[in-house]
């Protein structure tokens, strides 16, 4: 639940294809599935974190219409 708006939004927490089967159409499906399960119940958003390095995961979830919404900053705790 957005603690802004109230709206319901659903969020992939991991991604992960075996190696073995990358290139196959695996992540696609996962993602047309949580797409699926995201409508049936009425997410406003699908969301997912993916690193900014790892273009060919960015461009698969692009392609899928995801786009950046939010900047995520970290810092090193010394």
């Amino acid at each position: 639940k957005d603690f802004f708006t109230g709206a319901l939004n659903c969020h992939i927490s991991d991604l992960v294809v075996a190696a073995e089967h990358e290139g196959r159409g695996v992540a696609a499906a996962m993602l047309r599935f949580a797409d699926e399960w995201a409508k049936e119940h009425r997410c406003r958003f699908l969301t997912l974190g993916v690193f900014p390095n790892n273009e060919r995961a960015r461009r698969l979830y692009e392609h899928h219409g995801f786009g950046v919404e939010i900047l995520s900053m970290v810092k090193p705790v010394r």
